[in-house]
């Protein structure tokens, strides 16, 4: 089988963590796999390179059984272009990333109320879902989003969680208890960061030290200094600096996700989860069984339920272990890779 796969991505992010260990992961199962990126997508390109996957431009799609569609952007133009191009050449797959955002739902932070915007957008999609052979979403209210919001026809849709390779063992015993809170991601708007510098000024009990950079970063130190919010802003690191066992609790205080790496690997490092109840966080997390979930927006609420687990270690514990292994049954990397593959065989008709 020959798979490309094709995203419009520039940077890094979860989509091209996707991307890539998608990739991987499909050529050892004996799946013959190149990636599309454009031309100026250096660092996807680099990261390509040094697993050894082949990359071909983005107008020389044509000889391949399946080019999937991975949309960072869920209304990407070029990528609905090239789809139209693709559709009589191979079979189509897309990957819905984050199909519900400010952008698609005008009741989110921003999303604007502009009537023939959203029935632009509403064609857009349809169209779009109309030439897919198949569509994944990553999460049970994505599927529920893609419904509800353009009448994705259900038989078209796929189910098919992230899932990350198991993490190297570590040796000895974790320790419970500490005030180090960890959160991570792009410092936009999305990822509810502000939501947490509120919640650590309310509570004064505990450090959350946030790794990251994006275009929100003034501001967001400024209202840490503002509020005077024990806020610690570490820039961008590799995964292996954050340290998530270190962590008492792991933060995820978002305004909308498909489905996050930050919470997978949180729960597989054996680490509370404190998150937003939105989207895929709530496939996730079970309240009170394997994390916490809060309301949106809401910074007393988050303080509320962080200080509650720094405070009760045992607690903290409890939940972590049975995270810990939510993440082994449901979404492990293999069981995304067969996902996926399945999927294909289905567009094959094997």
């Amino acid at each position: 089988m020959r798979v490309v796969l094709d995203s419009s991505l520039r940077s890094g992010g979860g989509v091209a963590r996707h991307l890539l260990e998608l990739a991987g992961g499909l050529r050892q199962m004996g799946i013959e796999v190149s990636l599309a990126v454009p031309t100026d997508a250096h660092w996807l390109r680099a990261q390509a390179r040094e697993q050894d996957l082949a990359v071909i431009r983005q107008d020389a799609l044509r000889s391949a059984d399946i080019v999937h569609f991975h949309l960072g952007d869920t209304f990407d133009r070029g990528a609905l272009g090239r789809i139209v191009r693709q559709k009589a050449l191979s079979g189509v797959v897309i990957t819905e990333h984050l199909p519900h955002s400010n952008a698609s739902d005008p009741a989110l932070l921003n999303g604007g109320r502009r009537p023939w915007v959203t029935g632009a957008k509403t064609a857009f999609k349809r169209l779009e879902f109309g030439l897919a052979d198949r569509t994944i979403v990553l999460s049970h209210s994505c599927l529920g989003f893609v419904i509800s919001r353009y009448g994705a026809a259900p038989q078209s849709l796929r189910l098919v969680p992230n899932g990350i390779p198991a993490p190297p063992s570590e040796a000895g015993e974790r320790s419970w208890g500490g005030d180090r809170i960890v959160a991570a991601g792009s410092l936009i708007a999305q990822k509810g960061f502000d939501v947490l510098v509120r919640a650590a000024a309310e509570s004064g009990r505990w450090t959350v030290e946030l790794f990251g950079d994006g275009p929100a970063r003034a501001q967001l130190e400024s209202l840490s200094r503002e509020l005077g919010a024990p806020v610690l802003f570490r820039g961008w690191r590799p995964a292996h600096e954050i340290e998530l066992r270190r962590a008492a609790v792991v933060c995820v205080p978002s305004r909308w996700e498909a489905l996050p790496y930050l919470g997978l690997e949180a729960m597989w490092a054996g680490t509370p989860l404190v998150a937003s109840r939105v989207d895929g966080l709530v496939d996730l997390i079970d309240q009170d069984e394997t994390g916490l979930l809060v309301a949106s927006g809401d910074h007393a609420a988050l303080a509320i339920a962080i200080s509650g687990l720094v405070a009760q270690p045992a607690r903290a514990e409890r939940l972590a272990r049975a995270a810990r292994t939510r993440v082994a049954e449901r979404f492990s990397y293999q069981a995304m890779l067969e996902g996926v593959r399945d999927v294909y065989l289905e567009v094959l008709g094997r």
